[in-house]
């Protein structure tokens, strides 16, 4: 509320309506930051009545086969905005998911954030991206092998040169070009994908050991048994693996 410039005395989630929300807020003074965390507080007060009863609960507890159920992903994931009626949000209510595995053995003293991503229309989820690449010892950067580019907003978040600690952000970065099995010229993808990880100094420079090419579908099929996938296939003519192992 303090980002958009409403100047409320108080206010109580639960209380407050849209129309008083938007009679304090000048829309035209709003940047595209400010626009979207205008849109995440208008949808928080427009599903206020499936967000209130989750406040304070206890934590859920979902097994393998329970994660599958609507329950799990109504909760979780955002639905997609419709042109009819409103469809209410509750995953604004939902602080920290912890999921676990027992096929994680091998990395036991890992812990592995799974921030949502530079292009999330989400506000808070830029600020929750930053602190989690601040604090990490390791930061691993999904770009895109088949079409490889460089987005405004990762452009914005690596303009930091340092962390808290003052290490440099190209010191802990590591970039997963991912889909290499669907470029069609995958020299070339990664001379440009190269190119623009030195331009923003993104990568160190000529340290091109962290930048891995691979395909997580093709990683899929794999291990279930489908190495006659085309998939596969392509990244076998490229000479390369699925690069899984490598950038573990």
């Amino acid at each position: 509320l303090r980002a958009l410039g409403a100047d409320f005395d108080s206010y109580e989630y639960g209380r407050g309506t849209l129309a008083e929300l938007e009679a304090k807020i000048n829309e035209n003074n709003l940047d595209a930051n400010r626009r979207n965390i205008l849109e995440d507080v208008s949808d928080m007060i427009r599903s206020e009545f499936v967000i209130m009863p989750l406040l304070g609960k206890s934590d859920q507890h979902f097994n393998e086969a329970s994660m599958k159920d609507a329950e799990f992903k109504n909760l979780i994931q955002n639905p997609d905005r419709t042109d009819g009626e409103y469809v209410p949000k509750p995953s604004f209510a939902v602080k920290k998911i912890t999921v676990y595995s027992d096929k994680l053995e091998d990395m036991r003293n890992c812990i592995i954030y799974d921030v949502p991503g530079f292009d999330s229309p989400t506000a808070i989820h830029m600020e929750q991206t930053k602190e989690r690449m601040d604090k990490a010892d390791a930061i691993i950067l999904i770009a895109n092998a088949s079409k490889p580019s460089l987005t405004g907003p990762q452009l914005t978040i690596f303009s930091s040169a340092v962390d808290s600690d003052n290490i440099p952000f190209n010191e802990k970065v590591f970039v997963f070009a991912n889909r290499a099995d669907e470029s069609t010229d995958l020299e070339y993808n990664m001379g440009t994908l190269k190119n623009d990880l030195d331009k923003y100094h993104i990568l160190r420079k000529n340290d091109s050991n962290r930048l891995i090419p691979g395909s997580a579908y093709a990683a899929l099929c794999i291990a279930g048994g489908r190495e006659v996938d085309q998939a596969v296939a392509n990244l076998k003519a490229n000479g390369i693996s699925d690069g899984i192992e490598e950038i573990k």
